[in-house]
């Protein structure tokens, strides 16, 4: 009997709804298919590229021109063995998200290894990458004209375990598209071993989401070490540079970049700067645009860098190098960590900057200072052992025939075009809980009007002065010239210009608070300060032991003269923060106080990491003393 037409219907919709076993078996077979595999080819000079399908080492292909041909996104070209390139390899495979690979590897022939050489002398590149999405990996390339890794313009570049010697210019160089907006991203150069290179070892211009990871750089004649321009985003880490030939070398320099981290890097025996960071050269205006911002560098080890000035005769004479670390023209900065001595500059020179922090380093025998605040502002000194080694060891870096001072500020003017119109007041800046040994002195603000010599004369320092500087709870032990304290005398009444007979801005606001200035020595512990002078800085609760108190013979009102003869610290006159713990019976116990009143700005954190407590009176110096439960 025939169904009603719309019993029949419902059927059939029922039907269409339910899959058969045919259609069930369709779908997992489709869900089960492999993919198209990627392909691994092999170039070799004892390869054929006729008879040979290049997909295994032992048949070969002859030329990379024959694997270029065939490669397709996913595919990776095995360079084996000693190679000659006739002309440079050229990767430009369709565009895709899938990763190409170009790998170096051993040649196996007549039972013996030959290990991945591939040479490039007379070509401009090794290799010119010429899409996204690449890797580059296990290659020991000899040689190039201009780059041996080179691209332009492309993201997502993967430079993984290679070797590059005898570079005549750079080793690895990729720029991005644009001055103004890092276009490139996903740039990483990681685990390289850079050596004899003419120039730049790795180069890197206008990208984003960059990692420089864990290279090695030895023997550059004539550039840096590593270099960042525009950078975005940046990681440069765990990387050793050495070796560098040139004065204005670095060994790692960034240039007008944002959100950078520069962590536990290694640079040494180089005759430049070990980190340098600053705007580029030639900017129109002195502040705008051209400035970095929210750069970190941490936990990185800087020594026996700008040894081109280690001919610098023992007495005064000579100026003009850069510091081991010098940063320069950047708003919001951060130095935590880092271990910065025996080098022929100043250990970190903090140039024409603002919001800086300068926490928790281990500087000693830099040659001059080991801290130069220099026309910068609204910063932080926080925290910081700041020293030199005794006897023979400590000698070659001295300056005027005396290890480093610990902290200089000073609003020198410069000459260079990158720095034009680098006048910047200093203001706003904190000093403190940092355990200092003094050299040529302890803390320092120096201003003279003496000109330099010629043929170029030209004033040495802006007359700026000292506007709301804090110096408090430091531990300052000993100088062997200057006073332990030495603030200069600064012209007031204009605009703190070169060579205005006015003045500057001049001193005002100033707080020096719970020091302790320890002078071993029949030094000076304070230069005079004299009439308006005097008026511009608060004295209060500062512990003033030994030495020449200074002119009038007396410390500032509300300041102790504490006794010679008192016990103050474990082991004064060791290298060793330590050494500078105050003692239980010490008169810096419960004695802080301060003539600033906000307390935001008051030391929480000792030198030690020790919790200051609030509702208590602190200690007097870098050290909170703690009693043992």
């Amino acid at each position: 009997m025939d169904l009603p037409e719309i019993s029949r219907d419902r059927d059939v919709a029922a039907n269409k709804r339910k899959p058969t076993r045919t259609t069930l078996a369709l779908l997992v077979t489709l869900c089960f298919m492999p993919l198209a595999q990627a392909t691994e080819y092999y170039v070799a000079r004892t390869g054929n590229d006729t008879k040979n399908n290049g997909e295994s080492a032992d048949t070969p292909f002859a030329t990379m021109d024959k694997a270029l041909k065939v490669i397709q996104p996913g595919d990776a070209i095995n360079l084996l063995g000693k190679y000659v390139l006739a002309k440079e390899i050229a990767l430009t495979a369709p565009a895709s998200s899938a990763y190409i690979t170009l790998r170096g590897g051993p040649l196996m022939s007549q039972g013996k290894t030959e290990a991945s050489e591939v040479r490039c002398e007379n070509l401009p590149h090794c290799i010119k990458i010429s899409r996204s999405n690449v890797q580059v990996v296990d290659m020991r390339l000899v040689g190039s004209r201009e780059s041996a890794i080179y691209s332009n313009g492309h993201s997502y570049l993967r430079i993984l375990n290679n070797q590059i010697d005898d570079a005549q210019r750079y080793g690895v160089h990729f720029e991005g598209k644009t001055a103004d907006v890092a276009e490139g991203q996903g740039i990483v150069v990681q685990k390289n071993r850079v050596r004899n290179g003419g120039n730049t070892a790795i180069y890197v211009l206008f990208q984003a989401q960059l990692s420089i990871h864990g290279n090695e750089v030895t023997g550059v004649r004539e550039g840096d070490g590593i270099v960042a321009v525009q950078a975005r985003g940046a990681t440069i880490k765990e990387n050793t540079v050495r070796g560098l030939v040139k004065r204005q070398s670095s060994g790692i320099k960034l240039r007008t970049s944002k959100d950078v981290v520069i962590e536990r890097n290694t640079v040494s025996d180089s005759a430049g700067a070990g980190i340098q960071v600053r705007r580029m050269d030639e900017a129109s205006d002195g502040w705008l645009p051209n400035r970095s911002s929210n750069i970190r560098i941490v936990g990185n080890t800087i020594s026996n860098t700008v040894t081109a000035n280690s001919n610098q005769p023992p007495q005064c004479d000579g100026s003009g190098w850069p510091g081991a670390i010098v940063v320069s023209r950047t708003d919001g900065f951060q130095m935590s960590g880092n271990l910065v001595f025996r080098n022929w500059g100043e250990g970190l020179t903090f140039n024409s900057s603002t919001g800086g922090r300068i926490e928790q380093n281990v500087m000693y025998d830099n040659y001059g200072v080991n801290v130069y605040l220099n026309n910068s502002s609204d910063s932080v000194v926080r925290r910081n052992y700041l020293s030199y080694s005794d006897g023979s060891e400590g000698v070659p870096y001295y300056r005027c025939a005396a290890p480093p001072g610990g902290v200089t500020l000073a609003n020198e003017v410069s000459t260079q075009a990158y720095d034009a119109d680098n006048f910047r007041p200093l203001r706003n800046l904190n000093v403190d809980n940092n355990i200092i040994r003094g050299g040529r002195g302890g803390i320092n603000y120096y201003y003279s009007a003496a000109m330099s010599q010629p043929p170029n004369p030209h004033p040495l320092y802006f007359p700026g002065g000292l506007q709301n500087v804090r110096i408090y709870n430091n531990t300052v032990y000993g100088s062997l010239q200057n006073a332990i304290l030495a603030i200069s005398h600064s012209p007031y009444g204009g605009p703190g210009t070169p060579g205005n007979s006015g003045g500057g801005p001049g001193h005002s606001d100033n707080h020096i608070n719970a020091n302790i200035f320890y002078q071993p020595t029949d030094s000076y512990l304070l230069r005079s300060l004299d009439g308006r002078d005097a008026e511009a800085f608060l004295f209060r609760a500062n512990l003033w032991r030994g030495g020449n108190p200074g002119t009038p013979a007396e410390t500032p009102p509300g300041d102790i003269n504490y006794p010679l003869t008192a016990a103050l610290f474990v082991a004064p006159g060791l290298d060793k923060a330590d050494s500078y713990r105050i003692l239980p019976a010490s008169g810096a116990r419960d004695a802080a106080s301060y003539t600033f009143e906000d307390n935001r700005l008051w030391p929480t954190m000792d030198y030690f990491g020790a919790r200051r407590m609030w509702g208590q009176v602190w200690d007097i110096g870098a050290h909170e003393y703690l009693p043992q439960p």
